[in-house]
């Protein structure tokens, strides 16, 4: 660690180790335990990369365990299913669960069996931590007190903890060692409830990809045999959790801050039930771990709802100690009725716990249980008639009247769509009931995001639900029958779907069609490709045969010899996997360049073409090639050495063979015996940099950089790039723009006083018209924006998300349009537009990353949208793998961001989503579907505020 560093947190940990000293009990650390006890113990907040925010806590505001609590004598043995236990650890060694079993064993034998605990993962009995995150959740529950060091655990004199492990630093991925991680973890749910545990603990979560029904079986079994599952919320600052929080039945817990408030990074809404202490906790930590914030060995300082949830699970522990014939139900009852609700920023279902308004509850009628999980995504019809069930039940006891209120509120404009009183009786414990919400919404452009809440007695919940399109009802929807087989189209096997087809990449090229393709087995040393380009009144059928080739990696449409047709790419490996293989075709199928259509590049540490998230991370750049004129080839920006051809002979200037920098590469074709090899060049070769040196009367110590490519897209036919000369902020700067390798001009462009070094550059060109963008981070979460020309014309514009926190990940879109700049930034949690005259508005997205070492998002693409007053730019949103059936569109029209209800669908349980293709300048959702007599086509649904 560097020494500004350790010294930072030395003066961080420094007050906190003050009020250590103060601890009336022999657990030494135990007075840093504000979420036990808080008599105005301070937080320390990131704000910063090296500054951080005091926050003073608010005495009082903790579990509120009563001072006069008499502990029972009972064990409850709670099963911690997480990363593994550290069993050896002093301060929690002795209230590790033992099994019975295991009693009169040899030590030879206790090794080898489940004694201790069980490891999922590779199905042996090591429950050792390697990372530190079941360690730390096993101290929150059940540390031992009054044993003279360390902490004290919320439930330490009546927990047994039964360490069961399900990840390790080797879990990157959600499958392990060929295994669903999900099915590992309810294997581990089956023995715990098999073995005894009264109380489960996951400070975990994951997306609806891998909730099987595996594990929904084995919770709602462990519920069922009234064993209480606590799990955690989940750290991305959202309202919609994903599984297994997402379950009515278990108790979803959020964190809570020292002074009462939902903190910036945990999930909130009508999905977390409650909150409970979850930042700048201490606990336990694997002794062979560096503590890298508290620097006491064995003991950490961590947040996050993962240490919310064991508070919560010691509650209960401690509740099941003193009943031990309390339900679950009685528990949910206690904790939801007694809950505290005073905070003033985000909300929760009910509120903070309160152990000791929990214990002093008296219970003689039920309280009502609304069931907002399951109510995410809501149906709209094509009518504006909106109709659906709330589901609720009673907790504990039957309620012989029910009087409550619901209400749907458009939140943008503040307005009551839907208000009715209910009055129900004999609302039954034991099954669920419902009343139904039936109204008509008919303005589309409304939020799709609307707010539910339900007033009951002196309560309020608060949810929100989504307004969906079922996508097969809509009117303008184009479909499509392909020339492949149906089940190449859309196959179902298990209930997943899965398509053969292949996308043609194409978002470098305006093409007019949407294209797939299936490969088809090789024969007489030939590939068969069938390819199928669709447009909105056609389909055409395209078959090529190429010379054989192994392994298809995409295949790219653009017009690659410059004739104004569209061509085709076919980048592959070869037959031997020693190649790489670009095969260029006419939109007819026949070879592009003669019986020169394939060119090969030998597979070396320079690896391949870049692509991502389908879409192709390289330009092109004319090229003149044999007989067949200017040709487009690849060139992209990578680390790696210099070329030899592009490096000098002279030793005083010459680049270091192994000396790795950044620097635009490009793939030449060279014709040898026959055949075309592509060689490894650069643009920024010695000779070129030192013309360029020369003819602008650069000094020698300053040097030339080619700093970057600017993205081509759709309209390009050259391309630019940036070149840097200086130092600090006196550097020059250079565009260059490229009609082909050799033939190029240079522009010195006016940014004195401004950096320009690695900025990402974009440009929207629309009607002739060019807007150049530069964006560089000031800090993680403020970026900087230059708009400029090469006129000389510049504005800069700055942009902060508010919060040290909310981290700026990506610059999504650039567009100009009738002179006004908008930008589309993605950020940990929000999609933020920016209009050029400096105002932003947000729209949340769901991350998530409950399941620790894996992080999971909602995936991405711009579109246009046709409003009814021009096209606006948006973001098409596919939220299906984390949560739901939801695919939908974040749309920036006017001076309005929002997710209207006419651009948010439903994707029905037959279909598949494909991607997104823009026809006649309007964006439209692909999906694949399948009738009853699984006969498949392709359902083109555009994104169009007029709604028929």
């Amino acid at each position: 660690m560097a020494k500004g560093e350790y010294l930072m947190k030395s003066l961080l940990i420094l007050p906190l180790l003050i009020f250590s000293s103060l601890a009336h009990g022999n657990d030494p650390l135990s007075s840093m335990q504000w979420g036990i006890k808080n008599i105005g113990q301070p937080i320390f907040r990131a704000t910063g990369e090296l500054t951080r925010e005091l926050v003073r806590g608010k005495p009082g505001v903790d579990i509120a365990i009563p001072s006069d609590f008499v502990q029972s004598k009972r064990k409850v043995i709670v099963a911690v299913i997480d990363s593994g236990v550290d069993i050896n650890h002093p301060d929690l060694k002795d209230n590790i669960w033992f099994n019975p079993k295991c009693e009169g064993m040899s030590d030879e034998d206790i090794a080898k069996t489940d004694c201790y605990g069980w490891n999922f993962l590779d199905g042996n009995p090591d429950v050792s931590d390697d990372i530190g995150h079941g360690t730390h959740v096993a101290g929150i529950i059940g540390a031992v007190k009054d044993n003279g060091i360390g902490i004290k655990g919320v439930a330490a004199d009546n927990v047994s903890i039964m360490p069961l492990k399900i990840l390790n630093s080797k879990v990157s991925t959600f499958v392990y060692d060929k295994k669903v991680i999900t099915n590992i973890i309810a294997d581990a749910i089956a023995y715990a409830v098999s073995n005894g545990a009264e109380v489960i603990n996951l400070s975990l979560g994951w997306p609806a990809l891998i909730h099987t029904k595996k594990i929904r079986y084995a919770i709602e079994t462990a519920i069922k045999r009234n064993v209480a599952v606590i799990v955690a919320a989940g750290n991305n600052n959202k309202k919609l959790p994903v599984y297994p929080c997402a379950n009515d039945e278990v108790i979803c817990v959020g964190a809570m801050d020292n002074v009462g408030e939902v903190p910036e990074f945990s999930n909130f809404g009508g999905k977390v039930d409650i909150i409970a202490p979850g930042e700048s906790i201490i606990s336990t930590y694997p002794r062979g771990l560096e503590s890298r914030t508290l620097r006491i060995s064995g003991y950490e300082i961590k947040k996050g709802s993962s240490q919310a949830a064991p508070f919560l699970a010691g509650i209960v522990a401690l509740l099941k100690s003193k009943n031990q014939s309390m339900s679950f139900d009685e528990i949910k009852y206690r904790l939801y009725k007694s809950a505290e609700r005073d905070f003033s920023l985000k909300d929760v279902k009910y509120g903070k716990v309160n152990v000791e308004k929990a214990l002093s509850l008296k219970t003689e009628k039920g309280f009502p249980l609304f069931k907002f999980k399951g109510l995410t995504e809501v149906g709209i019809n094509e009518d504006g008639s909106v109709k659906f069930s709330l589901p609720y039940r009673a907790l504990l006891k039957d309620i012989s009247q029910l009087d409550f209120k619901v209400e749907l509120e458009d939140k943008i404009n503040g307005k009551i769509l839907y208000s009715k009183k209910f009055e129900v009786s004999n609302v039954s414990s034991e099954k669920d009931q419902a009343v139904v919400i039936d109204t008509v919404i008919s303005n589309f452009s409304t939020s799709s995001h609307l707010g539910l809440k339900v007033y009951y007695e002196d309560k309020v919940s608060a949810h929100e639900i989504a307004l969906v399109r079922n996508m097969l009802d809509i009117a303008e929807k184009v479909s499509v029958k392909l020339p492949f087989r149906d089940s190449e189209v859309l196959l179902s096997n298990n209930g997943r779907l899965s398509s053969s087809l292949r996308k043609v990449v194409s978002n470098k090229f305006k093409g007019q069609s949407l294209d797939y393709y299936v490969r088809r087995s090789a024969s007489a040393g030939k590939t068969k490709i069938d390819l199928s380009r669709v447009t909105l009144s056609d389909v055409e059928r395209i078959q090529f045969e190429i010379d054989e080739v192994g392994k298809i990696v995409s295949i790219v449409k653009n017009d690659f010899n410059n004739d104004g047709v569209e061509d085709f790419m076919i980048y592959s490996l070869s037959k031997e996997e020693k190649h790489l293989v670009l095969s260029f075709v006419t939109k007819e199928g026949r070879p592009l360049y003669g019986n020169l259509y394939q060119w090969y590049f030998e597979i070396s540490t320079f690896e391949g073409l870049p692509f991502f998230n389908g879409d192709i991370k390289f330009d092109f750049i004319n090229y003149d090639f044999s007989t067949f004129g200017k040709v487009k080839i690849p060139v992209f920006m990578k680390d790696w050495s210099m070329p030899e051809a592009d490096n000098t002979l002279d030793p005083l200037d010459r680049i270091d063979e192994n000396y790795i920098s950044k620097k635009p590469y490009l793939l030449l074709p060279k014709i040898k015996a026959n055949n075309v090899e592509l060689e490894i060049r650069t643009l920024a070769s010695v000779k070129f940099l030192e013309e360029v040196r020369k003819k602008y009367s650069l000094p020698i110590r300053d040097g030339v950089l080619f700093d970057q490519i600017v993205e081509q897209d759709e309209f390009s036919s050259t391309l630019t790039g940036l070149l840097i000369s200086g130092r600090e902020f006196n550097k020059r700067y250079f565009q260059i723009e490229y009609e082909s390798v050799d033939s190029y001009q240079i522009t010195e462009v006016d940014f004195y006083g401004l950096s320009l070094e690695s900025n990402r550059t974009l440009v929207t060109r629309r009607n002739e018209s060019i807007a150049n963008a530069s964006f560089a981070l000031n800090t993680r979460e403020e970026l900087r924006a230059i708009f400029w020309d090469f006129e000389g014309n510049k504005r800069i514009q700055n942009f902060s998300t508010g919060s040290w926190g909310d981290i700026i990940i990506d610059i999504f879109d650039y567009s100009n349009r009738d002179g006004r700049d908008l930008i589309l930034l993605e950020s940990r949690y929000f999609i933020h537009a920016i209009t050029g005259d400096g105002k932003s508005s947000k729209l949340p997205i769901n991350r998530e990353s409950s399941f620790p070492g894996v992080s999971f998002s909602e995936t991405f693409k711009k579109v246009n949208v046709e409003t009814k007053s021009s096209n606006a730019r948006g973001i098409l949103v596919d939220s299906t793998l984390i949560y739901g059936d939801r695919i939908y569109s974040m749309v920036q029209d006017g001076d309005v961001f929002s997710s209207p209800i006419y651009a948010s669908f439903s994707l029905p349980k037959n279909c598949k989503y494909l991607d997104v293709a823009e026809f006649e300048g309007v964006g439209h959702i692909v999906v694949a579907c399948h009738d009853r007599f699984l006969r498949s086509t392709i359902e083109l649904i555009p994104l169009k505020e007029s709604v028929k």
